[in-house]
């Protein structure tokens, strides 16, 4: 019983600062129709060669003392979040100050107003620009209007896209680790100079995610 305490009240502790790490995003998850409790679920569901292995929840006798189980459920809400930390695209792909922000804003080809689906960082052309969460790569070329662009599958919905390159240096399919370098800034595409036009999708729609890249 002493060490079931004493794990007990590790996993109170460390669940409470990665429930921190997460606080930021909950308005976004929200406007995305997200809740904590699904995602969690879904992410200790979640398995892939860089997060590992599905997380099994350990049930217990009903005859034995509860707080068995509720240190199993402790458990299981522990590591949701911490896949969950390790999961989400959380953090910035590059050291640079956002130029433009998620939402309208005057066209800077027509001047008209016209929804700008991502965040801007400033950049100059070869800037190294980072994977910010383990993920595939789903597709790596030219589209149009992005011009030279990568992006990121992390799993549970969650892609990122970082366009505008002057270089890839991943290719499809290739499994990418945070911090991995994925290509360098540019200015290809329908683009008034070098910068990193950066997005965060659900389920293939781009939302805001100024407070996913927020770091506190």
């Amino acid at each position: 019983n002493v060490i079931v305490d004493m794990v007990s009240a590790l996993t109170k502790e460390n669940t409470e600062e990665l429930q921190n790490r997460i606080k930021r995003i909950n308005s976004t998850l929200a406007t995305l129709g997200l809740n904590q409790t699904t995602l969690l679920r879904n992410a200790n569901k979640y398995n892939n060669p860089l997060v590992g292995a599905a997380f099994t929840p350990i049930e217990f006798d009903k005859d034995l003392d509860e707080k068995y189980q509720k240190l199993a459920d402790g458990l299981e809400r522990w590591n949701g979040l911490r896949r969950l930390n390790e999961i989400l695209p959380l953090g910035k792909p590059v050291n640079a100050q956002i130029t433009s922000n998620f939402g309208t804003r005057k066209d800077p080809f027509t001047g008209k107003p016209k929804k700008h689906r991502g965040i801007d960082f400033a950049g100059k052309i070869g800037t190294e620009l980072l994977a910010v969460a383990p993920g595939r790569v789903v597709s790596a070329g030219e589209r149009v209007g992005y011009g030279t662009t990568v992006e990121i599958d992390h799993g549970l919905g969650f892609t990122t896209l970082y366009a505008h390159l002057s270089r890839i240096l991943v290719s499809r399919g290739n499994w990418v680790r945070p911090g991995t370098v994925i290509g360098l800034a540019g200015s290809s595409g329908r683009s008034t100079g070098p910068h990193l036009h950066y997005e965060i999708r659900y389920k293939g729609s781009p939302f805001d995610p100024t407070k996913f890249v927020k770091e506190e």
